[in-house]
Parts: structure tokens; sequence; C-alpha cells
């Protein structure tokens, strides 16, 4: 990502800290950029990722009245109170396998936050409800999950930590319900699939359902069951967790019929931990790339690192989403390169997601993923992390604090954040930048919320009055940041 901004656009920041430092606090702007940049069209959303190379510049930025002082938004300090324990989403209801996981790796004491869906899972992080999301990447069984490998492309987030988890079924029923009085066993149709000769031995009708610790809750209340099924026919196939939560009778633990069943979950937050592992942490590091369509273009990529001895423990192919599709094709045409006729460009192009045995800061990977990028046409790095579910860093220094508080067992399961009731409030939002990035954004922002921008470079009054954006000059910056709720700089370098 290019730093070197013009000399007025500098001063345009030095002016928001200086001059107004005695009521506004400048701060990177996270708690709407998701909602922000959500509606925007494919290009601009993808030139807001960070591939090293990129040639479109979109900063978000947030004014706060009160202190003065820079805060790091990264850092789940700044937006959570000293007291609180910090916040973890998982997809699921209470009881699920993912919050079970999430609290093998983080303590029993962790707030762990039920989310609808894994994108929920990923926009409560970015707007800092949540600190970290711990989400599943891979089952040894049933594969990947290749939802969240397109949300890892889509969301700016990074992998901090992995953990594999020992998936036990257990079969779940109300008091007094018995193994012969149980006539259906309702859960996901991966559990129930798992568990397929367990149940054909005792006779047990599987009827699939949305999820494992939902079908427990379904037990529990009585309602919502599926036809013919009711709480003293009907057994729930989910964790032993879920039966804590709900209140169910464990009739058999282990029911699963392979024991070799994990899955592959990771820990995602807003700021990586890199910088906090060692020569003795062994290290894992996971990268995203395209390549273009070229004989042996895959062959020579991965020999960026076999050459160097650096070892792989996974590589994945992902159809190339349109926003990835379009960013790459824009760049190319900015690049003076010739386009080509639809006809022949290929059908299908791929994301290659690849995890390698090795810290992103040594020598030798800093090498191969300069190596890579000469021969890719889109390159991330998704994290380094270490292995085995160790931690590091400020979840490592979080996770030993909360092992001496006391919490309450009521507060640390959660299904509801505030944004899950609250309605959208119009935002004044300031533009720098008026050509066509900056365009873009406002048609886009006025359709809910009030509009100005700073024109720097060019006089853009008449598209702005057609778009209804307040338009400011260069001599009015004052005027321009006195009454903003966010501020998005937004320039390209062509």
């Amino acid at each position: 990502m290019r730093h070197d901004l013009p000399f007025q656009l500098v001063w345009v920041l030095s002016l928001v800290s200086q001059t107004y430092a005695d009521r506004w606090s400048l701060r990177p702007f996270r708690q709407h950029s998701a909602s922000l940049l959500q509606p925007l069209p494919t290009t601009f959303q993808t030139c807001h990722e960070d591939d090293g190379h990129s040639d479109g510049w979109i900063k978000v930025m947030s004014l706060f009245r009160g202190g003065a002082s820079l805060v790091d938004a990264n850092d789940p300090a700044s937006n959570l109170g000293s007291d609180l324990p910090f916040r973890v989403a998982y997809q699921g209801v209470p009881g699920a396998y993912s919050e079970k996981s999430t609290r093998e790796l983080l303590g029993e004491n962790v707030v762990a936050v039920g989310r609808p869906s894994f994108e929920d899972c990923f926009r409560a992080v970015v707007s800092m409800e949540c600190d970290y999301a711990c989400l599943p990447i891979e089952n040894s069984l049933g594969g990947s999950i290749h939802e969240n490998y397109d949300l890892m492309l889509r969301y700016d987030l990074k992998i901090i930590a992995e953990h594999e988890f020992r998936v036990h079924h257990c079969l779940l029923a109300k008091d007094g319900v018995k193994r012969d009085d149980i006539k259906y066993a309702i859960s996901h149709p991966q559990a129930l699939a798992q568990c397929d000769n367990f149940l054909r031995g005792l006779g047990i009708t599987p009827i699939p359902t949305y999820d494992t610790a939902g079908s427990a809750k379904m037990i529990s209340e009585g309602q919502k069951l599926p036809a013919g099924c009711t709480p003293e026919n009907t057994a729930a196939i989910a964790s032993d967790l879920a039966a804590k939560f709900y209140r169910l009778n464990c009739l058999g633990v282990g029911i699963e019929d392979d024991d070799t069943n994990f899955t592959r979950f990771l820990l995602l937050a807003r700021k990586d931990v890199t910088q906090y592992l060692n020569k003795q942490t062994p290290a894992k590091t996971s990268v995203v790339f395209t390549l273009p369509n070229t004989a042996g273009a895959l062959y020579k990529a991965l020999a960026c690192f076999s050459l160097r001895d650096i070892d792989f423990s996974k590589i994945e192919s992902r159809p190339t989403s349109a926003s990835l599709l379009n960013y790459l094709k824009f760049r190319s045409q900015q690049m003076g390169k010739k386009s080509r006729n639809r006809a022949d460009l290929p059908r299908f192009r791929y994301c290659f997601y690849l995890d390698f045995l090795a810290n992103q800061l040594d020598v030798n990977t800093q090498n191969a993923l300069a190596h890579l990028r000469e021969q890719g046409e889109f390159v991330r790095v998704l994290g380094s992390y270490p292995r085995k579910s160790r931690l590091v860093g400020p979840v490592a220094k979080s996770v030993e604090e909360l092992k001496h508080k006391v919490v309450d067992p009521k507060e640390i399961s959660l299904s509801f954040l505030p944004s899950d009731s609250e309605s959208v409030v119009p935002l004044k939002i300031g533009i720098v930048g008026f050509d066509t990035m900056g365009q873009t954004l406002a048609k886009e922002f006025t359709k809910k919320h009030r509009v100005s921008c700073l024109d720097i470079k060019h006089d853009r009054s008449r598209e702005a009055k057609e778009m209804g954006v307040d338009h400011y000059s260069s001599f009015e910056t004052s005027r321009f940041l006195s009454d903003l709720d966010v501020l998005v700089v937004a320039f390209s370098f062509f």
C-alpha cells in the first residue's frame, strides 16, 4: 500500500489533529467502515484491500468528541472497559461446537457471542463489537468450509491462531426420556451422517435440521420441531456443552462412527501477531494469490517456496470472486496493458490459498513472498501465527488475565449485540478528494447519509451539486471539518 500522500493531504490531516485537538480525537475508523464500503462497486471494494502493490488508496477515519490522544483502533483495550472480558464471535447459538472450540482455545471465562452467520462474525470484529472471531475452516471428514475462505478475502482480518478441535457427538434428550423411547434424531446433516451407524443400530430415523445446538434448543423448548417429532420421542445430536446449556440429559457420548473427526478453527483479529513470533515459536503463514493464465504458472509459484525448503501444510483453490476479477482487469488497464477480448479470457479463474510452515518475518520467507509477487497478479498475507493452539501477543496476555478474574457465568455466553437492534443513523461524512473514486463513494453514501467533499486538486463543484453533495474548496478546510462524524480520504495514484 502506498503512503506517499500529497503535501496538501498531510496538511489536512495535520489540521484535524492540531486545530481540533481540544475536542476531537482522530483514529482509524472501524465502527461503520464495513457497512460504508459494502455497497460500493466491486472494483473499489477490492482496491481497499492491501495486496502489497495496490494502485488505489482509501482510508476511512472517524472523528470522536472527547480527548485528544491518538487511539489504536486495533487494540481491544481501546473499545472495551478495563474490567470487561474480551468478546469472541462464533457462528451458531449457545452450546454450538464453535463455542466449545472457542472456550478450549481461550478459556472458560471468555465472552462468546453467537452470531447467525459466518459473515456476521466478520462484521462483528470489523465493527469493533467483538475483539476476535473463532471460525471453522476445514473438517477432517467434511472438507473445507469454502464460505470462510471467501470471507477472508473480502474482509481485512488477520489470522492470529489456530485450533484443532476434536468433535465428540452426544445423544441428548429431555429428563425422563430413555433410549428405547427415541424414534427420531435431529441435527445438522453432517452430524447425522457422522453418526449413521450408531443411529441405524438403534433403529432411529435421522431428520436434518439447520444446526446441532439449535436442535438441542428445539427439544429443550419443545418448539419448531419437525413434523412427527415431540420432546418425548426425539433426541438431538450435539455437544455436551449444549446439554449443559439447555439442561438436557446425555444418553450417549462419542457416538460418532469415526474417531478421527477434527475441525480446524482459525482465530481472526483486526491486527496480526507477527511481531510477537520468535524463532522458538513454530509458526505458520497463510497467503492467498492469483496467477496469470500461462503454462506452468502454479508450478513457478510453488517453486518460490520449495526452492527455499519451505514446507507446505495445505493448498486450496477457489473460484475467483467477481470483485477480484474486476480489480485485476481495472489494474491491468491502468498499468497500460493491452485489454484482451472477452472471448480470450479464461472462463474459470482461481484463487489459491496456501499454508506454509514458516514465519512471515523470516528472511527466507520474505524472499519467497517477494518472488511470489513477481509471479502472481494478486498476493495477500492472511496472517502469520503460532501453530497448534499456541497464543502470542495481546490475546495471550488477555487470556492469562482472564484466568484470574471472577466472571458471572450468565454473562459469558451471548447471542445479542447492540447493533442488532439499532437503526441506521444518518452520518455526516466528509470526503477528501473528489475524483472518480471520491465520486463513486459519494454516490453510495448519499443514499443514507449527508455527504460533503473537500476538493483539493480540481474544481468539481458542479459534479458535487448534481449529486447533492456539499462542496468545499481547499480554502474552506476549517468549515469542512467543523461538524463531521466520518472523514474519508480517497485518492487514486495512476
